[in-house]
Parts: C-alpha cells; sequence; structure tokens
C-alpha cells in the first residue's frame, strides 16, 4: 500500500548555494533511516521504495528464505508515524529538523 506523504513547506531549501538535493540512508542493527532533502512527491516515493528494497535485500521475506519469521517490514508501523515523511523527526534521541537544519539532542 501507499504510504501517506508529509511534503516540506520549503520547496528548495538551498538554492543560493546551487547544491542539489542530499540523499542519505543509514543502517542501525535493525533500525533503517533514510533523510532525503526534497518536496517532489515522485523523489520520496522513489527513496521509500529504495529503502524497501535495501531492507529486503539485507532481510529477505519468509518466502525467499523459507525461514518461519515475519517480514521484516511490518505495515503496521509503515502506515503509523514511523514510516512517514516529515520536516522534523525524532530517530534515535535525535531531533533532526529539515527546515531549519537543526540536529538536537
Amino acid at each position: 500500500p501507499d504510504v501517506p506523504l508529509a511534503l516540506p513547506v520549503v520547496a528548495d531549501m538551498d538554492r543560493k548555494s546551487g547544491k542539489c538535493f542530499l540523499q542519505l540512508l543509514e543502517v542501525y542493527a535493525d533500525d533503517f533511516i533514510q533523510v532525503v532533502q526534497t518536496s517532489d512527491k515522485n523523489v520520496l516515493r522513489y527513496c521509500s521504495r529504495a529503502l524497501m528494497h535495501g531492507i529486503h535485500r539485507v532481510f529477505p521475506t519468509p518466502a525467499v528464505t523459507q525461514h518461519n519469521g515475519k517480514d521484516p517490514i511490518l505495515i503496521k508501523k509503515l502506515m503509523g508515524r514511523e514510516g512517514v515523511w516529515d520536516i522534523q523527526k525524532e530517530i534515535l534521541r535525535w531531533v533532526i529538523n529539515g527546515a531549519s537544519r537543526f540536529i538536537q539532542l
């Protein structure tokens, strides 16, 4: 299912410097974290699908491995606040604000 997307209000946060939008994917044990600076729904959808593909490459589904566990991507979490793109998020106790570009512990 499609996950609802929360778009930033600021369309281009770094127009003066001419820098491109940034993308970052980091993995901490079982936490997959993705940071993307864009307001384009297509880019967010692409990044979401790339993240899910990456999770399934590292932790294949039960259908692939024939194990009796669960799918590593929990739809319940995706449909909650954990799976929604947002301007400000708390990640591993850090508050990251994309609009103001502040990171706070």
